[in-house]
């Protein structure tokens, strides 16, 4: 009973450490997150009052005042200064010399920031881009431009740095703060309690509860969810609060510019209620404030009529001093709807972040069983376990992909802001080299890594494997530069080779049964799968706070957890030794290779199963983007669209691969796959509400779950697959396999982007010919089951 006692004690510990780990995790990274966006809006309010100063310089200009000796420019530094203090303004030429700079002493930041390699690249069409943000390094210039007429003849900048806005952030960081140690302390108390209560005898039915591996998991799953929406719930609350007081400081700093105009030409004795088209102008200036519902200038504050109870009013008066007769008032009615629109965007912009927040920690809840496993691997009489193997696989495959994923996308953004070109390409086309080579370099590890896997100890292979990757990734950190990164990330393709080798050996020794084979490849998939979901997100997040060269920092670090999960975690013994003595190695030779992919076999199933798979999981990151953009859909639908896919392709599909197969057959379930594909992209020609769009997203993301997993096992079973190669050699080809395609399928899917008329359109096409292919599946089924 002592035993018992003990090891629920290391489970509750081990579930305790992990929700507290996830409440900081997830709040930190909404925080940032928010901070992020956030941040956005104090851009649009140093645009803003750039614009405000722009128009008095234009006006002047308008009336003959020369742009090159400008001698009021200082007031419209000090103007800038009152409303934005912090951001340094300066006013350059088309050709980008510095004209007038506000802070005359410290020339030298704004000078560098005028020699930097970015701001050249940029220059040549900044008069296309109004509001822009330039980075270089730490620092960023909004650029505004200045008209004479309707030609531009200069630009207003302000620069600062994202650090500068630290202080503004402590109300909101301390509340979060605070929050979450409220939600941890009662976490911690509870599971104190229940801590006690294992130690007497009453407590006898809950040792008997948590011996069940599901119950273990439904506990975790509940405890894991309560923390994570109670943190989620508080934060966004105090993001909210934060936001509203941003619009309204935002609001106020342009009425404020409003009203120093007026003022002046008050304070030169013009009664305001004589000047024509006042009320106008006033209109003219704020009509890009989307916050305000009415603004109105009068003499009586009374005269203002609010239309919308729940608005605020803002009001400035000014005027002549001693002239109360002439004192009017400026009075803006804040819109309360508009604010709540701007919010809940924001809210389900947070809350997507969250969900993906939520699939990370999740995924780490798997960590509690295998931990139990890894104790329970040293008796020495321990069984074979095929649940614990493809729960290896999920966490594993995960982790991998995670670290993977969240630089990945980087390299090339890396490239684009450093602007440099190598070997007479643009700098577009290198930057799209670390992903194009490291593809490549992954395909020939593949072909060529099983043979020396085979000669050395799979542990080695994975020992190795992670310190190239390290290595690399720490390199591409420390020296950045393009051909750092591209040589970098080639070589990280062989390491990512490596883990494939890995993920193939747990795949071909840790099973007994067919359903254990079909869960170890669903599983492997799903945690993929869940890896670069939260690897996008992750790294989109980490980047946008702490730069593109990051990403690679804690993705090394990420790889080498993975090192330590996947070294200890893992029954490697027990795995030696099961099917040690069965697996039959088959010779590969170029002749067999051939006959095997020219065999009617191999072509059909690259014709009607691959080519529709990979062209199929594709779709989400092509198809359904253009659909959003061309319909006006809302970058946040579309981050719920991402969602939507990964769950339906994380845990749905992966849930029905084992059973469904058992049912029903591989090809029915493959038909079953590609017909409901057909129908997610019929459903896109229909009237585009966000449910459809969700749902398509949602489907597509089941075919990647669930109809991949399919697949592969679909080609293993091939009669000239397991006729010419054993399993891991098998595993290897359909992997290059679906590379060779997926370096077509974007190409391919964007084909049904093309217009067309009626029925007969490229996406309609499309659909037809997934169902076509759902129906020669389920013949080909019939015809082997006549043979």
């Amino acid at each position: 009973m002592d035993n018992t006692n003990n090891a629920k004690k290391i489970y509750f510990i081990s579930l305790t450490l992990l929700v507290l780990f996830a409440i900081s995790f997830v709040a930190t990274m909404g925080f940032l997150n928010y901070k992020t966006t956030a941040i956005e809006l104090e851009k649009e309010a140093i645009a803003r009052v750039e614009k405000d100063n722009v128009a008095g310089i234009e006006t002047a200009v308008s009336f003959g005042k020369s742009f090159e000796n400008y001698y009021g420019m200082e007031d419209v530094f000090n103007s800038f200064s009152e409303l934005y203090p912090g951001p340094v303004p300066f006013v350059i030429d088309l050709e980008g010399k510095l004209l007038y700079l506000a802070d005359t002493k410290n020339p030298e930041v704004i000078n560098g920031f005028l020699d930097s390699a970015e701001f050249k690249r940029e220059l040549p069409d900044l008069y296309d881009k109004e509001g822009t943000v330039i980075e270089s390094g730490s620092n960023k210039v909004v650029f505004t431009n200045i008209h004479r007429d309707e030609e531009v003849i200069g630009y207003f900048g302000a620069i600062y740095q994202d650090k500068m806005f630290n202080k503004s952030f402590s109300n909101v960081r301390r509340s979060t703060l605070v929050q979450s140690l409220i939600i941890a302390f009662v976490l911690a108390v509870f599971m104190f309690t229940l801590l006690l209560a294992m130690g007497r005898d009453r407590t006898e039915n809950l040792n008997k509860v948590t011996e069940s591996r599901n119950i273990r998991k439904m506990i975790t799953i509940v405890m894991l969810f309560s923390s994570i929406l109670a943190v989620s719930v508080m934060s966004i609350y105090s993001f909210q609060n934060d936001y509203r007081d941003r619009i309204e400081k935002t609001v106020r700093i342009s009425l404020m510019n409003l009203q120093n105009q007026i003022e002046n030409v008050s304070s030169q004795g013009v009664d305001l209620r004589d000047v024509d088209g006042l009320q106008d102008y006033i209109e003219d200036r704020i009509m890009s404030l989307n916050t305000l519902h009415a603004v109105s200038i009068s003499e009586k504050i009374s005269e203002v009529n609010v239309t919308d109870e729940e608005s605020e009013i803002i009001t400035f008066a000014f005027g002549g001093k001693d002239k109360k007769d002439s004192i009017l008032s400026l009075q803006a009615e804040i819109s309360n709807e508009m604010v709540a629109k701007e919010m809940r965007s924001i809210i389900m912009l947070l809350l997507s972040t969250m969900i993906i927040l939520l699939i990370f920690v999740f995924e780490l809840n798997s960590l509690i069983d295998l931990s139990i496993g890894a104790r329970g691997k040293k008796a020495k009489n321990m069984d074979f376990d095929e649940k614990q193997v493809s729960l290896a696989l999920r966490f594993t495959g995960f982790l991998c992909s995670t670290a993977e994923y969240m630089c990945v996308p980087y390299a090339a953004m890396m490239i684009r802001s450093e602007g440099t070109a190598l070997f007479g390409l643009s700098i577009g086309l290198t930057a799209a080299l670390p992903l194009t080579l490291e593809g490549l370099s992954q395909m020939a590890g593949m072909l060529v890594l099983p043979k020396i896997v085979k000669k050395l100890d799979i542990k080695s292979v994975l020992i190795v494997s992670t310190i190239v990757m390290t290595a690399s990734n720490f390199a591409a950190f420390a020296f950045g530069g393009a051909l750092t990164i591209i040589i970098c990330r080639t070589i990280a393709g062989f390491a990512y080779s490596g883990f494939k080798q890995v993920s193939n050996y747990l795949i071909t020794r840790g099973y007994e049964t067919d359903k254990g084979r079909s869960d170890n490849i669903s599983q492997d998939n799903a945690g993929l799968l869940a890896g670069a979901t939260c690897g996008a997100g992750l790294g989109a997040i980490l980047s946008a706070n702490a730069g593109y060269a990051m990403t690679f920092l804690l993705s090394g670090i990420l790889f080498l957890f993975y090192l330590a999960g996947t070294y200890f975690l893992i029954p490697w013994d027990v795995l030696a030794k099961h099917k040690g003595e069965e697996e039959e190695e088959k010779p590969v030779s170029i002749p067999s290779i051939i006959k095997m992919f020219t065999s009617f076999e191999m072509i059909m199933f690259i014709l009607f199963v691959a080519i529709p798979l990979n062209i199929g999981v594709m779709l989400c990151v092509t198809l359904i983007p253009a659909i959003c953009q061309a319909n006006g859909t809302s970058s946040v639908v579309l981050s719920y669209c991402y969602i939507a896919n990964g769950l339906a392709g994380i845990y749905i599909g992966p849930a029905l691969v084992s059973r469904a197969k058992a049912k029903f057959g591989l090809q029915p379930c493959l038909a079953f796959t590609f017909a409901i594909t057909a129908f997610s992209i019929f459903i896109l020609k229909l009237p585009m509400v966000t449910v459809v769009i969700i749902v398509s997203s949602m489907i597509l993301g089941f075919l990647d779950g669930f109809g991949t997993p399919m697949a592969t096992d679909r080609f293993m079973s091939l009669d000239v697959v397991s006729k010419e190669v054993d399993e891991s050699t098998a595993l290897i080809f359909f992997v290059v396999l679906c590379y060779v395609l997926l370096s077509f399928a974007p190409m391919i899917a964007e084909l049904m982007l093309l217009p067309g008329e009626g029925f007969a359109n490229p996406m309609m096409i499309g659909a037809v010919l997934y169902a076509v292919a759902a129906i020669v599946i389920m013949l080909m089924r019939r015809k082997k089951a006549k043979a």
